[in-house]
């Protein structure tokens, strides 16, 4: 199903009033376009600051740096990057396992290339993991809450170098590790069970 498909679905969810014809519509959409699995989300820290000081070519470099590490990782570990969107990478992996392995070894390959770099030119990436059912759309896009959730934990919560996993998405990978930070955070009025993933921090 293309994605002009599921413009066309929702549009038409859109357009109708009768409450059983949107239930229709709805159990379609996500007979056609469910998928369970893991929600991998990236945000460079210090976007504003370093913009402000440093100017936005030099950022945009080091966003392009960050994006041709992080892609090879992440399809190793047999994920798909489904888009970059400014300093922020949007990435899918049908196990939770293989999303925190490749958040690993992205962390560590940055850090690895941070050493041979002044520390103005230092990329630091929050990274936030989920796991659910979403509606992943031709290849390019997803929406549903585990998305949601994933966005809060990279985007909102993790910081410098800070890997954190929901408890579902951690639960459901199988993993054991030592060092394992559990945290709950209220985020716009929700509820965030996850743990810190613990990783090398210093560059």
């Amino acid at each position: 199903m293309s994605w002009d498909d599921f413009q066309a679905e929702i549009r038409l969810m859109a357009e109708v009033t009768d409450p059983s014809e949107r239930e229709r519509i709805r159990a379609r959409i996500w007979d056609r376009w469910g998928a369970e699995g893991a929600v991998f989300i990236t945000d460079m820290a210090s976007f504003s600051s370093t913009v402000r000081y440093r100017g936005i070519t030099y950022f945009l470099a080091m966003i392009l740096r960050a994006r041709e590490i992080m892609r090879p990782i992440i399809e190793t570990h047999f994920g798909r990057v489904l888009k970059f969107e400014t300093d922020n990478a949007f990435a899918w992996f049908e196990d939770p396992a293989d999303a925190i392995r490749a958040a690993i070894e992205v962390t560590e390959a940055l850090r690895h290339d941070n050493r041979h770099r002044p520390r103005e030119e230092h990329i630091n990436l929050g990274i936030g993991i989920d796991w659910g059912r979403v509606l992943l759309v031709d290849g390019r896009d997803f929406y549903g809450d585990a998305v949601n959730t994933g966005s809060k934990l990279g985007e909102d919560l993790a910081d410098n170098r800070e890997v954190f996993v929901s408890k579902r998405a951690w639960d459901r990978s199988g993993l054991e590790m030592e060092g394992l930070v559990p945290r709950t955070r209220r985020i716009s009025d929700i509820e965030i069970e996850y743990y810190e993933v613990p990783v090398e921090r210093d560059a």
